[in-house]
């Protein structure tokens, strides 16, 4: 099938997790042609076989290891080769007026392939059991088809560096350390370290250091919560290591910063 030139992709929000609505294997037959629109639902498929589809009157190939990002709304007529034609297929919405970026329809993820494929396959398993997990994953595909698409003048953090400190925010309370982090994301820890240092110009230790201060400080000031449950909120339950990092970031007590904040009682 000739590929036309590409409709205009509107561009994604990617400023907050996305909402999966589905995802599973797609299982169709060919040689077929199949209609589907979906009107709130932005579509984003990994193939498994050759073939195509239309979408306002625009034309496009499909390969193994290509991923398509349809958005809301338009009819897309899909053009099934001969034989079993399978791919993971991911639903969702992208909520609110955000930052956006632009992401091509289709994308031959190259070199990126193992990540988004891991990724991918993590969403579809993950989404009913843990769909927080799977929203984050998908976040991080998004991200790596945009950086894939601008190259390195993408003004945002590499997926993987975006996942990792949405997961060390999300999992402060945890005591979550930067070697769980690269696991989950799917980078050796050093590699990883790199890539952080290099888009965020600070340590992942430090950045996570800054996160649990941050965080200590809004909720002494500003909470109801004991000394000792804020201890645990930041991922630090024993009493006397979180009065003595308080004292070594902040200068001054746990009290003291309660005292200095005026938190809301009642």
């Amino acid at each position: 099938m000739a590929t036309a030139p590409a409709f205009e992709q509107p561009a994604v929000p990617l400023s907050r997790r996305p909402q999966i609505v589905h995802a599973g294997m797609g299982e169709h037959h060919g040689p077929a042609s199949e209609t589907f629109r979906f009107a709130n639902l932005w579509q984003l498929h990994l193939y498994f076989w050759k073939g195509g589809f239309e979408i306002r009157r625009r034309r496009f190939s499909v390969n193994p290891e290509m991923v398509s990002l349809l958005p809301p709304g338009p009819r897309v007529t899909w053009h099934f080769a001969k034989g079993k034609c399978d791919h993971y297929f991911i639903h969702f919405r992208l909520p609110g007026k955000q930052r956006k970026v632009l992401i091509p329809t289709v994308s031959h993820v190259q070199s990126h392939y193992e990540l988004i494929s891991r990724l991918i396959y993590g969403i579809v398993t993950d989404h009913g059991g843990d769909p927080f997990a799977a929203e984050i994953r998908l976040w991080a595909v998004l991200f790596q088809l945009a950086e894939l698409h601008a190259s390195r003048e993408f003004d945002a953090a590499p997926g993987a560096v975006e996942t990792a400190r949405t997961l060390m925010d999300s999992e402060l309370a945890g005591g979550i350390n930067f070697a769980q982090v690269a696991k989950r994301v799917g980078y050796s820890r050093s590699h990883l370290t790199r890539l952080f240092r290099e888009y965020t110009g600070q340590s992942p230790g430090a950045y996570l250091t800054g996160q649990r201060v941050a965080l200590a400080k809004e909720l002494l000031e500003h909470s109801n919560l004991t000394i000792g449950q804020v201890g645990r909120r930041v991922g630090i339950p024993d009493a006397n290591r979180f009065n003595k990092f308080i004292r070594r970031k902040l200068r001054m007590s746990p009290k003291d910063v309660r005292r200095r904040g005026s938190p809301r009682m009642g």
